[in-house]
C-alpha cells in the first residue's frame, strides 16, 4: 500500500513553465518607460555618448526629437492575456508602426515580441522590468540628411 500511494503522488509531475510561458505571463499588465538608453555609442556635441547613456539626459538639446523623447515618459503600454495591446500617449517614436492598439505575439522562445507584424527583441525581463531593443529616428543625429536611426534599449517597468 505504501508503494502504491508513493507511485500515485509522484506520478503527477508538475511541468516547468517554458521561457515563453513565463514571458507571456510577465508581459500581461501595464508598463511605462523608465528609461531609453543607447545600445551603441554615438558622437554628440564633440564627445561620444556611451552605451547605457539615457536619452532623457540630452532631450532638452534636441529641438525636434527631444519633445518626443520626453513625451514617452508618460506613455502607458497595456498588454492583455488575449494578445491585445493598447498604447496610451505618444506612439510615433518608440513603436511607430504599432499604432494605438493591435495584437501582440511572441516568437523564438519568447525572445521576440511582435506588435502586429513588427518584431522587437527582448533583451531582459523580470516580472516588473522589461528591456527591449529597437532603433529610433533622431532627426538631429545627422542634420541635413533626414536624421539617423539610433539603436536603443527601451527600459519598461510595471
Amino acid at each position: 500500500m505504501i508503494s502504491a500511494a508513493t507511485n500515485l503522488s509522484c506520478s503527477k509531475d508538475e511541468k516547468e513553465p517554458s521561457i515563453e510561458e513565463m514571458r507571456r505571463s510577465n508581459i500581461t499588465g501595464t508598463w511605462k518607460i523608465k528609461d531609453i538608453t543607447l545600445a551603441y555609442p554615438i558622437p554628440f556635441g564633440g564627445q561620444v555618448l556611451p552605451i547605457g547613456f539615457s536619452l532623457f539626459n540630452v532631450a532638452d538639446f534636441l529641438p525636434v526629437s527631444g519633445p518626443k523623447i520626453k513625451c514617452t515618459k508618460e506613455t502607458a503600454y497595456t498588454f492583455n492575456a488575449n494578445n491585445g495591446y493598447t498604447i496610451t500617449g505618444c506612439t510615433d517614436l518608440i513603436f511607430p508602426d504599432a499604432g494605438e492598439s493591435g495584437n501582440w505575439s511572441l516568437s523564438l522562445n519568447g525572445g521576440i515580441l511582435k506588435l502586429g507584424d513588427k518584431p522587437y527583441i527582448t533583451t531582459a525581463m523580470t516580472k516588473n522590468s522589461w528591456s527591449i531593443s529597437n532603433t529610433i529616428l533622431i532627426l538631429e543625429a545627422n542634420p541635413g540628411s533626414g536624421g539617423e536611426y539610433v539603436p536603443i534599449n527601451i527600459i519598461l517597468e510595471k
